[in-house]
């Protein structure tokens, strides 16, 4: 057996692997300038919602609301980004905190409906 193909074939394994857990970049639909404050939104709306985060394909993240059952794309503050692994999406706050992932029940905290989707604030505890 070669020795350089199995080094060179067990570091692609290896990164291989740390991408599937910890994931690559992903597109995530996030606020404008018109939506809310270039830092992020001013305070909070004491509106909300919760259900299942799952994926969307138009705007990365989707919440299927507990009350009514339907589907919403989540928009997220100016600044989040989200990651794509095996195991679903995280949102990734400004610091790059991990506050929600597609699969998990989460609390939307505060927003509005724009473009047919929820602007939040973030998540809450649930």
């Amino acid at each position: 057996m070669n020795k350089p193909f199995v080094v060179a074939g067990l570091g692609l394994l290896a990164l291989a692997t740390v991408l599937s857990v910890y994931g690559v970049p992903t597109g995530l639909k996030t606020g404008t300038l018109y939506t809310n404050e270039p830092e992020g939104m001013v305070g909070c709306y004491t509106s909300g919602t919760s259900g299942e985060l799952v994926t969307d394909s138009d705007s990365g993240t989707a919440i299927i609301e507990d009350r009514s059952g339907r589907r919403v794309a989540v928009t997220w503050p100016i600044g989040w980004s989200a990651r794509s692994s095996l195991l679903g999406v995280s949102v990734l706050d400004k610091q790059g905190n991990v506050n929600a992932r597609t699969g998990t029940h989460v609390y939307l905290m505060g927003g509005y409906w724009q473009d047919e989707s929820f602007l939040t604030c973030g998540t809450a505890p649930d």
